[in-house]
């Protein structure tokens, strides 16, 4: 009899909306089929919508439920609202799912950091992929319900879980000191790089690109939801003291009420016309406008494992970031650091990039380096073996 499949459950996760953690399943998912074990593996899905996954990566896809922001059981199961009135649908949703996907699986992968309520009932190995827990650590930059639900969630999933995966050893290691969860359940797997993040020398594709995007020429880049950690406002203050460089920055819609917020301050500050906001921008061309800056900044307070850095060092774009949490253990000595509370690091670590070529040649060099240590093919085979060991 042939051994039953591997779930992941990507129910929660809404394609275009989440930066980071979308690029973690991409990439994960291109590497179970790099590997050649996507056939052991099945996707979960609200949406028959969702079959291009088939086409892309080879899964197999089963549409368990359809999931609204107006269903009662969706706002309690994923949101951590106040328990609703229909408890005995919900009593029935959350012992039927449970018992559902116990019948199909081995095991199922939870990755975008929260387990399904629905499966605390459940009687087989689950697996979490925990990308930070930044709420502990800046309480502040999150709303009271947010908040409250990301505390609740968070810590009853590292308890069902059997195991935990963590990007980086600065979440390992935080979730074991937080949490008190013990190290032995958690496991460290470095994602990978995408492919298409290399070089782009092509100069009709640039010129197009840059026309598109009406880009100014030898600009900083960065590609950031506006979140409050991710440290807009310092950048904008540091970009102030550097006379004449532009700042191209990318976003996803959910930042656009925080934009308005950091558009007002550039306002303030004479960088109207200085800064550049081009909104949410195909993965297809991020390559190219990595290629046409003259440098990525990344200033963000809290990272589990920061994509752009490596996005940027692969395709020969020198990197100044911030000097917290992951962020050395991805870029290595392949990037200048700065303190991102210091808007004076800030503007001399862009300046130093921007005026010594010397060091540029370095960065690049040393960036190319660094970014083939990241593999998704190795971080889905370490993450099969995790599947494998489980049942």
């Amino acid at each position: 009899m042939p051994r039953r499949p591997v779930a992941i459950d990507l129910t929660r996760l809404r394609w275009g909306y989440v930066g980071g953690v979308e690029s973690y399943v991409r990439g994960l998912l291109g590497g179970f089929r790099k590997i050649g074990v996507h056939h052991n593996i099945e996707v979960i899905v609200n949406s028959p919508g969702d079959k291009w996954l088939t086409r892309h990566y080879g899964v197999r896809l089963r549409v368990l439920r359809r999931q609204r922001r107006g269903d009662p059981i969706y706002r309690t199961v994923n949101l951590g609202a106040k328990w609703v009135p229909r408890m005995y649908r919900l009593r029935d949703y959350l012992y039927g799912k449970a018992r559902q996907l116990e019948r199909y699986y081995r095991a199922v992968h939870y990755p975008l950091t929260v387990i399904d309520p629905a499966m605390d009932a459940a009687h087989i190995p689950l697996v979490v992929t925990m990308h930070d827990i930044q709420q502990e650590h800046f309480p502040e930059y999150f709303a009271p319900d947010v908040l409250h639900a990301r505390r609740t969630h968070y810590r009853r999933s590292a308890a069902k879980a059997a195991v935990i995966l963590c990007d980086s050893e600065f979440v390992r290691r935080d979730i074991h000191e937080c949490y008190g969860v013990a190290l032995d359940k958690l496991v460290t797997i470095y994602p990978g790089i995408d492919e298409t993040f290399v070089p782009v020398r092509d100069g009709a594709l640039l010129r197009s690109i840059s026309d598109r995007y009406r880009l100014p020429g030898g600009y900083v880049f960065y590609p950031a939801t506006p979140w409050a950690h991710k440290n807009h406002a310092r950048l904008l203050h540091a970009l102030a003291r550097l006379p004449g460089v532009h700042l191209v920055l990318t976003a996803s819609s959910r930042g656009l009420y925080r934009q308005a917020e950091l558009m007002a301050i550039g306002a303030e500050l004479g960088l109207a016309s200085r800064v550049h906001w081009l909104g949410h921008v195909p993965l297809a061309h991020m390559p190219a406008l990595y290629s046409m800056a003259a440098a990525l900044v990344f200033p963000s307070e809290f990272e589990g494992f920061g994509f752009p850095i490596l996005e940027a060092m692969a395709v020969g774009c020198p990197v100044a970031c911030a000097n917290v949490t992951s962020l050395p253990e991805i870029g290595g000595d392949a990037v200048v650091y700065f303190d991102p509370r210091s808007v004076e690091e800030i503007v001399e670590a862009t300046r130093a990039i921007l005026s010594n070529e010397q060091l540029r040649r370095s960065l690049i060099a040393r960036g190319f380096a660094r970014a083939k240590l990241f593999s998704w093919q190795v971080a889905a085979r370490r993450t099969f073996a995790v599947y494998e060991r489980l049942g």
